[in-house]
């Protein structure tokens, strides 16, 4: 799940560096507020003389603040609504929007909560009042206490579009003002489940490293402000483009040459050795044996018959092998600490 974070700047903005304004007022989302803060950090020891004032109080007061002349700068973890907009121009502000990060909402859990994964329409019941125990979803018989960022949010908005589909909360949602808080309530209440922004914690030991609809984006393709898709399509097989093409022009090497060479090696001969250990001797090889066979052995055949009990009986042995290759390559990682 993707959510935009933008600044939504004012066009006196512009002018008021350039008069060498005295204060820049910037208000709005409490996610963004990490990025206004370094931004004010940095603009301040450009102009030094300039008093910048940083508020978080959400990405609908920003707009509002905005709107009416009381802030420069407006962060909002959303665009900016059309009502808002025509506000804005209305009151003689035009509004600038650039992008300045890209941010995901994501559902935390209690570290000891043992549920391992949610859908979207469990988590819209746990937020309408139609869950209300973790054991009707898996977990244990421990009451749900749910958390949810205040409606002037724009996490709380993108929450509300994406995932609630305007579907309203049940009356007992316990909500908060900021998204550290809403971390620091699931993080100190087993039975909590809070949505929160990816940008501002949830990635954090104890939110829920869960699945919650393992089909949208992954964690690094959020960061990346990507869904899986695009990451595939755009990263993964563009960088890995040579080694595919290798591995698809040596299957067909080896389907086709492989076994013709063992056979060849092997020297193709229908007997046991004897002594059976002496393998200077000609032998068939069980591939071999199937591929030689299966193209002149009748339907129904005890012929046809036996080359198919070999190929399980080949079968098998691979699947065993590939077991005892495993073990060993899991007591080794063991070992040496990486397990």
């Amino acid at each position: 799940m993707r959510q935009v974070i933008v600044g939504a700047v004012a066009a006196t903005l512009a002018v008021g560096v350039v008069t060498r304004a005295e204060t820049l007022q910037i208000d709005g989302s409490t996610t963004v507020g990490p990025i206004a803060d370094a931004f004010a950090e940095y603009f301040k020891s450009i102009e030094p003389d300039l008093a910048i004032t940083v508020k978080k109080t959400g990405s609908g007061d920003g707009a509002a603040a905005l709107i009416d002349g009381r802030c420069d700068i407006a962060t909002m973890s959303r665009f900016m609504k059309p009502e808002e907009f025509e506000k804005a121009v209305a009151n003689k502000v035009l509004p600038v929007a650039h992008v300045v990060a890209m941010d995901g909402v994501c559902v935390a859990v209690h570290p000891s909560n043992p549920v391992k994964a949610l859908t979207s329409a469990q988590v819209r019941d746990i937020y309408t009042g139609k869950i209300t125990n973790w054991k009707q979803v898996g977990g244990s018989d421990t009451p749900i206490v749910v958390i949810s960022r205040d409606t002037s949010s724009g996490t709380y908005e993108t929450f509300e579009s994406l995932v609630m589909k305007k579907q309203p909360m049940a009356a007992g949602v316990e909500y908060v003002n900021a998204n550290p808080q809403a971390q620091s309530r699931v993080r100190t209440t087993p039975g909590a489940i809070g949505s929160t922004s990816t940008n501002s914690g949830c990635m954090a030991p104890w939110a829920m490293s869960r699945r919650w609809n393992s089909s949208s984006a992954g964690w690094l393709s959020i960061r990346c402000g990507a869904t899986r898709m695009e990451t595939m399509l755009k990263v993964v097989i563009p960088a890995a483009h040579s080694g595919i093409i290798a591995a698809v022009v040596l299957g067909m090497m080896r389907a086709i040459g492989e076994t013709m060479v063992v056979w060849m090696a092997s020297g193709n001969a229908t007997q046991i050795p004897h002594p059976w250990w002496d393998v200077s001797q000609s032998i068939r090889t069980m591939t071999a044996t199937i591929a030689g066979g299966m193209g002149e052995s009748p339907e129904g055949s005890q012929h046809r018959g036996a080359l198919f009990a070999i190929g399980v009986l080949l079968l098998i042995l691979t699947f065993g092998l590939n077991l005892v290759s495993e073990y060993f390559l899991a007591r080794a990682k063991k070992a040496a600490g990486r397990s």
